[in-house]
């Protein structure tokens, strides 16, 4: 209710408060969430109009039990004009509340309104100077709102998935943008520099996929928040944007644990250390986890074939990231993730795949459709999900639990099961390959 009051009053005050039959009024999302648009039965052409409106609603924010006499869409005070002062009959609910300062105000200025038919310059000072801006509640909601509806760039943010799969090599991003949309530069490859002018706030995914990403450059008064809301990128973002060569350029950077060439560097000034790659502590794996597979391989041996126990060795995690050295689709991650978790719920390895498809969709579920995340033309993710929400109840706002609920009741009844089949038949061949090969090639090391 502060929310509608402040930009009643604002709009008020900046149309002279004649609304010119006004009958609807839009809400600024960032106090309160999203943008809201109210309709007005009755149209407001005259001061008076307006005031009734302001004081009926803070009557109602000085005691809600008022809330009674606005039935049938009336206001407590009519905006209707009538021979006579109309408001004389309200005289009860204006002293109840007559040490509200705004009250006091509202009420007299439509005397003057009314007797007069002119404001004057004093009560009209004193109006703007009352009007107080409210506490922003969900700033970062209304932006990525926002972001969701932009094309491209606008005023105040980059709206989602902006410069997916494009062909630039370097863009600023000027101090007045607000906001970075979700996967607004996903898939970049020729990008290598990003500058920031100004303090922004970022989606989910904003910078992910551009292997060529070295330098990210940012005011030096803001490098402490750009290390903390972009972890994976800290050791790239600088306050001087480096002047690099040709074959730099065009030179992937290394993958996470290798060690980064920067002897083919220029910079200006000369600052290897910031060109180094980004590197990522990989919470270790319990050793048992592969001793584990190990038992499971071992499973299908001819039964009297003495299986000799070896001490695990300390699992190295980073033979982990050659599942994904060959990628183009999300289904390796989300299959990782899937496997994970619901082993990490259940404590066993033993897990159907439609527990792991379920468990994907429902992590896929958010991404795609709440925050907008592209994942590439290859991935067919998105299209499958879509046949699901049409076959289904489920909406786009459907939470991962929700999603998960819904598809374990409904699996086969309404042929989720036919819908995701291609889930099944392309992700864990591939995927169950290359592990195998890893841990094969390393027992054969031991």
């Amino acid at each position: 209710m502060n929310v509608l009051y402040h930009c009643l009053k604002k709009k008020f005050l900046d149309m002279d408060f004649i609304s010119r039959d006004m009958d609807r009024f839009v809400l600024d999302g960032r106090f309160h969430g999203e943008p809201i648009c109210l309709s007005f039965r009755s149209r407001y052409k005259t001061p008076c109009h307006s005031l009734a409106l302001l004081l009926s609603l803070r009557t109602l924010m000085c005691n809600k039990k008022y809330i009674n006499l606005c039935e049938d869409d009336n206001l407590i005070f009519s905006s209707r004009q009538n021979e006579s002062f109309q408001w004389i009959a309200f005289t009860t609910f204006i002293m109840d509340n007559w040490d509200d300062d705004e009250i006091k105000m509202l009420y007299t200025m439509m005397e003057s309104a009314y007797f007069d038919e002119v404001l004057s310059e004093d009560e009209i000072r004193d109006f703007r100077d009352s009007i107080t801006i409210p506490e922003f509640r969900s700033e970062d909601l209304y932006y990525r709102n926002l972001s969701a509806q932009t094309k491209g760039v606008g005023d105040e943010v980059i709206g989602n998935n902006a410069f997916v799969d494009v062909d630039i090599e370097k863009f600023v991003i000027h101090r007045d943008i607000e906001y970075v949309g979700n996967t607004a530069f996903a898939f970049c490859k020729k990008l290598h520099t990003l500058v920031f002018e100004g303090k922004s706030r970022f989606g989910t995914f904003s910078i992910i996929e551009c292997p060529n990403l070295l330098q990210i450059v940012v005011p030096e008064e803001h490098v402490e928040y750009y290390k903390k809301v972009l972890p994976f990128y800290k050791e790239i973002i600088c306050t001087e944007e480096l002047v690099l060569k040709e074959d730099t350029k065009s030179k992937k950077r290394p993958r996470i644990g290798e060690k980064a060439e920067v002897s083919n560097l220029a910079a200006i000034p000369t600052n290897e250390d910031k060109l180094g790659i980004v590197s990522v502590n990989i919470p270790s794996i319990d050793s048992g986890f592969e001793q584990e597979l190990v038992n499971i391989a071992d499973s299908g041996k001819q039964e009297g074939t003495p299986v000799i126990q070896e001490e695990p060795a300390p699992f190295d995690p980073k033979i982990l990231e050659k599942v994904f050295d060959k990628k183009v689709t999300s289904y390796k991650y989300l299959w990782m993730l899937a496997i994970l978790t619901l082993t990490k719920e259940r404590g066993f390895l033993a897990i159907s795949f439609k527990d792991l498809t379920i468990r994907m969709a429902g992590f896929a579920w958010p991404l795609l459709f709440d925050d907008d995340i592209d994942f590439g033309n290859t991935d067919f993710m998105r299209k499958y999900l879509t046949e699901v929400m049409k076959k289904t109840s489920l909406i786009p706002s459907a939470s991962q639990k929700v999603v998960e609920s819904y598809m374990r009741q409904h699996y086969d009844s309404q042929g989720i099961s036919k819908i995701l089949a291609p889930i099944d038949e392309e992700c864990p061949i591939p995927f169950f390959v290359t592990m195998d090969k890893i841990l094969h090639d390393r027992r054969g090391r031991r």
